[in-house]
């Protein structure tokens, strides 16, 4: 449904903080300075933040939220970024820290560089699907045959009937589409970090 890129970036932790972050800011009792987080909270958001120095000495700011790894100052990580063709900037997806050999890929960040698809966009869809299906119901019904014996109100009930079971339907259908090509937008994204992995 969409095209995507990615980029990583390799080198060593420096600067490194970790807090833990249960409403979106930093708790300074909890800042750890090149160190593991001195609060624990099974419902707490685990914060890192960091600056990753390459080996040309260029420098990059690295901040996401994870729970499954660790850092210290001084451990090689390599970061990847990824986004959509023709956006500007893009999302951490994946943290691989080289020093404890342990990787995390960062599925909320995915989620925010694909397409979204709201109820009401799927809705159309299925609206868009109902259209012709409604359209030859009408056209049978102007077959003055088809429709000698049937009342008016029976009539009339029976095509809203008709028409809401094929909007449920197409809807349902459109839905099903929609996370299909979702599911392939998800692995066109980590297609692309695997080759800026390999590439770097």
């Amino acid at each position: 449904m969409a095209e995507f890129y990615a980029w990583a970036v390799t080198g060593v932790v420096t600067e490194y903080m970790t807090w833990s972050n249960t409403n979106g800011e930093r708790n300074a009792s909890s800042l750890a300075k090149g160190g593991a987080s001195t609060r624990r909270d099974s419902q707490a958001t685990q914060m890192h933040e960091f600056i990753l120095r390459g080996n040309d000495g260029r420098t990059t700011e690295v901040y996401f939220s994870s729970s499954e790894l660790a850092f210290r100052d001084g451990h090689k990580v390599t970061a990847v970024w990824a986004a959509r063709e023709g956006s500007s900037h893009g999302m951490c997806v994946l943290v691989e820290n080289h020093t404890t050999d342990t990787t995390v890929r960062l599925l909320e960040n995915l989620a925010l560089i694909q397409p979204k698809a709201s109820f009401f966009k799927i809705a159309g869809y299925g609206l868009l699907a109902t259209i012709p299906a409604a359209l030859a119901i009408m056209m049978w019904l102007l077959i003055p045959e088809n429709i000698d014996g049937i009342s008016e109100n029976l009539r009339l009930g029976g095509i809203a009937l008709a028409i809401t079971v094929m909007f449920a339907v197409a809807t349902l259908i459109s839905k099903l589409i929609w996370n299909y090509l979702h599911r392939e937008d998800e692995d066109k994204i980590w297609q692309v970090v695997s080759n800026a992995i390999r590439g770097r």
